[in-house]
């Protein structure tokens, strides 16, 4: 069962995300990635911009950056939280923890004028 707090205008193919999810139960069939995660081609507009005007390296293509931080957010979150659901602390603080990727993944990208 799709949560109700999933985004209800979601579409692919012209159909409601969530019809979709829940009639076909996997993930794997949406073959858009954007349609589950409309921030990527902003994200990946926002990389090719900074490509074109030479503040990010050109050898990172931008397509793949927007994976790139949705990973590490999930990954960042997936290590947070179960800690929490047993009454233990948080392992990090998580505001730190995701500024920190952030950091390191806006840092491999500009371009230092020594890397392509």
């Amino acid at each position: 069962m799709i949560p109700p707090s999933f985004p209800a205008g979601s579409e692919v193919a012209g159909r409601p995300l969530r019809d979709d999810l829940e009639t076909s139960g996997r993930l794997t069939e949406i073959g858009n990635p954007s349609a589950l995660f409309p921030h990527f081609e902003a994200l990946r507009l926002a990389v090719q911009s900074g490509q074109d005007r030479g503040e990010f390296r050109i050898a990172v293509p931008a397509r793949g950056v927007p994976e790139v931080f949705s990973a590490r957010f999930t990954d960042t979150v997936t290590r947070w939280a179960p800690p929490q659901i047993a009454d233990q602390p948080p392992p990090f603080a998580l505001g730190d923890e995701l500024s920190a990727k952030l950091e390191l993944i806006l840092g491999g990208l500009v371009d230092d004028g020594g890397r392509a």
